[in-house]
């Protein structure tokens, strides 16, 4: 993995979305919060079996395949509280997906900058993926990413807490390459794993608590869905105690 190219947003257009900050515990003055959007479709020849995927991002990917969520990552790869510097090593993720089709299309969604303290980040944004397609005669093609990718500006995700779903994400253009800074290893860790917890509804009245007991230790962030009639706005709050107040969360949208 270590000698494929990666990709990124174009410099000259996006300047201010090149670099980061490689912890929350670092200094984050001059670095901007950004998420970039990246995708690729294949039209191929062949009816495809499965494929095999490996990938990275830094900091944090959201792995799409078919429109379908894939995967979380990369794997943390160590670190400490207060550690502020960009480990030795990153790990890349693998994935395999069983598939009866010769249409495949891949979307990534990238954050720029670290948001947890289990996020490390060393300094720039950047993505590698290869993947490899099995086919249903017995022969295999390996594809990597390289400048037939698209990808855009993702505007609505003004920052970490913020989400407006009004503001328009940046025209699709082929993606940039970006030079490595990376030393990638395949992790020994399971990949990360997102799910839903049910049932938790809450009703119209923004003023109404509710306790939800939970069977263990969760890394928990909220899932909505939203019907509305107009422009609508959400303020979420996060409380370590009653009284300790974590974090606010903005996001604003139309349905319509």
């Amino acid at each position: 993995m270590n000698d494929l190219k990666y990709i990124w947003l174009n410099g000259e257009k996006f300047p201010d979305y090149q670099n980061t900050f490689c912890t929350v515990f670092a200094d984050k003055e001059n670095y901007k919060f950004a998420v970039a959007g990246f995708k690729k479709e294949h039209v191929l020849n062949k009816m495809v079996r499965n494929i095999k995927i490996k990938i990275f991002a830094d900091t944090k990917f959201w792995l799409n395949v078919d429109g379908k969520y894939t995967g979380t990552g990369p794997v943390c790869a160590g670190g400490d509280y207060g550690n502020k510097k960009a480990m030795p090593v990153q790990y890349y993720n693998c994935y395999t997906i069983d598939t009866t089709q010769n249409a495949v299309d891949f979307y990534v969604q990238v954050q720029l900058s670290p948001g947890v303290q289990c996020d490390t980040s060393c300094g720039k944004g950047g993505l590698l993926m290869e993947h490899t397609f099995s086919y249903a005669d017995g022969t295999s093609e390996v594809f990597h990413t390289d400048e037939t990718w698209y990808c855009r500006l993702e505007r609505q995700y003004v920052d970490l807490y913020h989400t407006d779903f009004l503001k328009i994400p940046s025209e699709w253009e082929n993606a940039s390459y970006t030079k490595s800074v990376w030393n990638l290893k395949q992790s020994l860790i399971p990949n990360l794993a997102e799910e839903k917890i049910y049932p938790l509804k809450i009703k119209k009245s923004s003023d109404d608590l509710t306790d939800v007991e939970f069977n263990k230790i969760y890394a928990g962030y909220f899932c909505l869905n939203i019907e509305a009639g107009s422009e609508f706005e959400i303020l979420l709050e996060t409380y370590e105690t009653k009284t300790k107040k974590c974090n606010e969360y903005f996001i604003k949208g139309n349905t319509v």
